[in-house]
Protein backbone atom coordinates (compact mmCIF):
# COMPACT_ATOMS: atom_id res chain seq x y z
CA UNK A 1 0.00 0.00 0.00
CA UNK A 2 1.28 3.49 -0.87
CA UNK A 3 1.68 6.56 1.11
CA UNK A 4 -1.11 8.17 -0.58
CA UNK A 5 -3.17 5.09 -0.43
CA UNK A 6 -2.71 5.32 3.36
CA UNK A 7 -3.40 9.00 3.88
CA UNK A 8 -6.68 8.66 1.75
CA UNK A 9 -7.73 5.58 4.24
CA UNK A 10 -6.94 8.14 7.82
CA UNK A 11 -8.66 10.98 6.30
CA UNK A 12 -11.85 8.26 6.36
CA UNK A 13 -10.75 6.76 9.70
CA UNK A 14 -10.79 10.65 11.24
CA UNK A 15 -13.95 11.59 9.23
CA UNK A 16 -16.10 8.51 10.63
CA UNK A 17 -14.59 9.18 14.30
CA UNK A 18 -15.28 12.74 14.10
CA UNK A 19 -18.90 11.75 12.98
CA UNK A 20 -19.25 9.41 16.19
CA UNK A 21 -18.26 11.76 18.38
CA UNK A 22 -20.63 14.24 17.15
CA UNK A 23 -23.68 11.59 17.38
CA UNK A 24 -25.40 12.36 21.18
CA UNK A 25 -25.42 9.08 22.68
CA UNK A 26 -28.72 8.03 23.91
CA UNK A 27 -28.65 7.38 27.97
CA UNK A 28 -32.40 6.10 27.58
CA UNK A 29 -34.03 2.84 25.92
CA UNK A 30 -37.65 2.66 24.98
CA UNK A 31 -38.59 -1.00 25.86
CA UNK A 32 -38.41 -1.85 22.07
CA UNK A 33 -35.03 -0.58 21.44
CA UNK A 34 -33.96 -2.07 25.50
CA UNK A 35 -35.39 -5.58 23.90
CA UNK A 36 -33.03 -4.99 20.79
CA UNK A 37 -30.38 -4.34 22.75
CA UNK A 38 -30.68 -7.24 24.81
CA UNK A 39 -31.72 -9.57 21.99
CA UNK A 40 -34.57 -10.55 24.46
CA UNK A 41 -38.68 -10.26 24.05
CA UNK A 42 -40.45 -8.29 25.83
CA UNK A 43 -41.66 -10.64 28.34
CA UNK A 44 -37.65 -11.48 28.98
CA UNK A 45 -37.03 -7.66 29.64
CA UNK A 46 -39.71 -7.58 32.19
CA UNK A 47 -38.46 -11.10 34.07
CA UNK A 48 -34.60 -9.29 33.52
CA UNK A 49 -36.02 -6.42 35.70
CA UNK A 50 -37.77 -8.36 38.10
CA UNK A 51 -34.69 -9.77 39.06
CA UNK A 52 -32.40 -7.44 38.74
CA UNK A 53 -34.27 -4.65 40.08
CA UNK A 54 -34.73 -2.77 36.89
CA UNK A 55 -37.16 0.46 37.32
CA UNK A 56 -37.74 2.05 33.56
CA UNK A 57 -38.63 5.38 34.26
CA UNK A 58 -42.65 5.90 32.65
CA UNK A 59 -43.15 8.93 30.84
CA UNK A 60 -46.31 10.11 28.94
CA UNK A 61 -46.90 6.32 29.25
CA UNK A 62 -43.80 4.95 27.70
CA UNK A 63 -41.37 3.44 29.65
CA UNK A 64 -37.47 4.61 29.10
CA UNK A 65 -34.57 2.21 30.69
CA UNK A 66 -31.11 3.41 31.87
CA UNK A 67 -28.81 2.00 29.29
CA UNK A 68 -26.26 1.99 32.51
CA UNK A 69 -28.94 -0.20 34.24
CA UNK A 70 -29.22 -2.66 31.48
CA UNK A 71 -24.77 -2.51 30.96
CA UNK A 72 -24.62 -3.20 34.46
CA UNK A 73 -26.50 -6.61 33.93
CA UNK A 74 -23.35 -7.93 31.74
CA UNK A 75 -21.26 -7.16 34.38
CA UNK A 76 -23.61 -8.26 37.46
CA UNK A 77 -23.26 -11.53 35.33
CA UNK A 78 -19.26 -12.06 35.44
CA UNK A 79 -19.32 -11.60 39.27
CA UNK A 80 -22.23 -14.35 39.67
Amino acid sequence: MTNDELLKQLKQIEAKLDHLQSTPVKTHLKTRDACAYLSASQNTLMKICIHHNIMPQKILGVNYYKVSDLENLFADDRHN
